[in-house]
């Protein structure tokens, strides 16, 4: 036993001979008290009926939930809690959360449910322990809350709240799987798609944030799609879709960074799991039932694919560059083969949203980062190249920027795929280039072959020889008085790699 166990049990032992067996006003036996570090000792059912009493003073809830705090900041004290006392304050920290509609109160509950199931105690039990410990009282946590919101009937304020808890323990839950603490997945993820469609950006986030982290976890009422059946929407359960539909309109209308964040996330997790195939056949309309309690039917009239064409507009120009990398990366996975027809992948084209991906490259100021998420966007629009091509026109004098940029870093990773794109508008409009344009693009393929003598990609050496070729074609060449020069140092660069 460690020294600081037997100073507690001493003291224990020795208040055992001289207090009475009920140390409580109320007529509780102190075997229900928490002993405290400090000589003192809490009440909990004293503590539990407080804190679900809504005519309690808020200052005095307050109190007792500070008093708490300080006293599981010992590690001894917080172990007796979660071992023999947790289910005494489970149920009454959960009805604070509705019961009293104070946000500095709230913000006080949610932090002490937090150190109560994720605080390490430094000591006394093992590793394993002290997991176990902490995933069982998150999981009763866990179960109180998603049958709170299961079942709720209006949504308000206290909801956030309690929405923000559950997105915490959500997020740091260190068990096997939320799974087997919530029963009524079905009426859980009804009421917050009712939460979806109300007015509250703060509730919509929230409600964005608890979905994509029980999406994570695979907490959903719905099954995988059937890779057997061909008509992926057939195989969808309509509440998939749904959510798919309802964060794009989301995306949409939101002007706030947060909301975009989560939706952008959810997203993401929903086209790993597969339901981008809500998007194929999604050209005919789609009457679902929403809020089946409310007894509410809503048409849906818009094509997925188009309603998220419009969607990641917005985020595409958003001035956070967190958001612009995520939406570009919404877009390489939507786009990647076999996620996507090519009739969607048109679509997307026809709404501009190569434009959208040339103006975040030429606004990138060159960060790595954008540079390269926007490169691999590009390129899988090469699939559909009779529409892109009239795109890559517009967006050629950004490429023949980044071009440049990319040719100074040695084996830049984004340098084939730019280059490939600049071949490929090149060789469609032959006169598309202007004489500065030929002349800083000679140079530049004649810096990248150059470098191919030192190890670049045989890849690279192949487009840039290609481009070149592709170059000479064009009236612009002629007026070049340099071009020969260019070739023959081109040349001998390409003659040193053969």
């Amino acid at each position: 036993m460690e020294e600081r166990d037997w100073w507690h049990r001493e003291r224990q032992e020795a208040a055992e001979q001289y207090l009475p067996h009920n140390v409580c006003g109320k007529g509780h036996r102190r075997s229900l008290a928490l002993e405290t570090a400090e000589g003192g000792c809490i009440c909990l059912p004293c503590f539990a009926a407080l804190l679900s009493d809504p005519r309690s003073p808020s200052h005095h809830v307050s109190y007792a939930l500070f008093q708490l705090s300080r006293a599981i900041s010992d590690p001894y004290v917080l172990r007796e809690l979660r071992g023999k006392h947790a289910y005494f304050i489970v149920s009454p920290l959960v009805s604070a959360l509705s019961v009293f509609d104070d946000e500095a109160l709230a913000r006080q509950v949610i932090d002490l449910v937090s150190d109560l199931c994720f605080r390490r105690d430094n000591g006394g039990l093992g590793e394993v322990d002290e997991r176990s410990a902490s995933s069982l009282l998150s999981g009763d946590f866990i179960a109180r809350i998603a049958d709170w919101l299961a079942g709720t009937q209006a949504w308000s304020r206290r909801q956030i709240r309690m929405l923000h808890c559950f997105g915490v323990l959500l997020s740091s839950f260190n068990g096997t799987s939320p799974a087997a603490h919530i029963r009524e997945q079905a009426a859980l993820f009804s009421n917050l798609f009712v939460g979806l469609q109300l007015p509250s950006e703060e509730l919509r986030g929230e409600v964005l944030f608890v979905i994509y982290k029980l999406c994570s976890s695979n907490v959903t009422p719905w099954d995988d799609l059937d890779s057997d059946i061909d008509n992926g929407i057939d195989s969808l359960d309509a509440g998939a879709t749904t959510l798919v539909r309802l964060t794009l309109e989301i995306l949409l209308r939101t002007q706030y960074d947060e909301v975009r964040m989560n939706c952008l996330a959810l997203l993401l997790i929903l086209v790993g799991k597969g339901f981008q195939s809500s998007f194929l056949n999604s050209y005919h309309n789609l009457v679902l039932e929403e809020a089946s309690k409310q007894k509410e039917e809503i048409t849906q009239q818009t094509p997925l694919i188009n309603l998220f064409a419009d969607a990641i507009k917005g985020p595409l120009l958003s001035s956070d560059e967190e958001i612009q990398i995520r939406t570009l990366d919404l877009i390489f996975y939507m786009l990647s083969p076999g996620n996507c027809s090519l009739k969607q992948i048109l679509v997307l084209v026809k709404e501009d949203i190569p434009d959208y991906i040339f103006e975040v490259l030429r606004l990138s100021a060159n960060k790595e980062p954008i540079v390269m998420s926007c490169i691999r966007a590009l390129t899988l629009f090469t699939t559909v190249e009779e529409a892109f091509n009239q795109k890559l026109v517009l967006g050629l004098p950004t490429l023949l920027s980044i071009l440049h940029y990319t040719s100074q870093l040695p084996l830049h990773p984004a340098q084939p795929q730019a280059l490939n794109l600049v071949c490929n508008c090149v060789s469609s409009f032959p006169g598309i280039m202007s004489t500065s344009q030929v002349e800083d693009l000679a140079l530049i393929l004649t810096s990248i072959l150059k470098r191919c003598i030192n190890g670049e990609y045989p890849e690279t050496f192949l487009l840039a020889c290609s481009t070149f070729v592709e170059i000479l074609k064009s009236p612009s060449s002629s007026g070049i008085q340099k071009i020969g020069e260019l070739v023959q140092e081109a040349s001998r660069g390409s003659t040193n790699i053969l």
